[in-house]
């Protein structure tokens, strides 16, 4: 419905728009139907015409996806480091953080005028599966 396009989304991650992933597809297809969901009525009755809304919402949706992937793709086996010797082993120890690149963050704050005040609903971060820290900040 908002036209996220999977090429951007992987361009905001910093990863290559011809990544062929299944996961990919997916969290593009899930942020849109979740932001059907948590924007006021209003908002979506207006996007077919309001052409600056749909860019807006748009951006949105690829940040959020965007930063969705990313902390995935930080999360892969290959992409960690750490060494081991006989029975001594060192690692980063700490898992990344929940949005490494802040696009989460940045997409939901582009959400915020539009959504419902439903409180069945929560907090937008929580919806999009961001809770706790960012980076060692706290997430507001």
């Amino acid at each position: 419905m908002f036209g996220l396009q999977r090429s951007t989304v992987l361009w905001w991650a910093g990863l290559s728009p011809t990544l062929s992933d299944t996961f990919v597809d997916q969290v593009v297809s899930d942020v849109d139907t979740i932001m059907q969901h948590v924007l006021r009525p209003e908002v979506i009755a207006a996007v077919p015409s309001n052409v600056p809304l749909q860019a807006v919402l748009r951006v949105a949706g690829e940040e959020i996806a965007a930063g969705m992937i990313y902390a995935r793709w930080l999360r892969l086996p290959e992409r960690s480091w750490g060494w081991r010797i006989g029975e001594l082993e060192a690692s980063p120890g700490a898992r990344p953080p929940l949005d490494p690149g802040g696009l989460i963050e940045r997409g939901t704050a582009r959400l915020k005028p539009y959504l419902v005040s439903d409180p069945k609903f929560g907090p937008l971060a929580s919806v999009f599966g961001v809770t706790g820290k960012q980076g060692g900040e706290a997430i507001s």
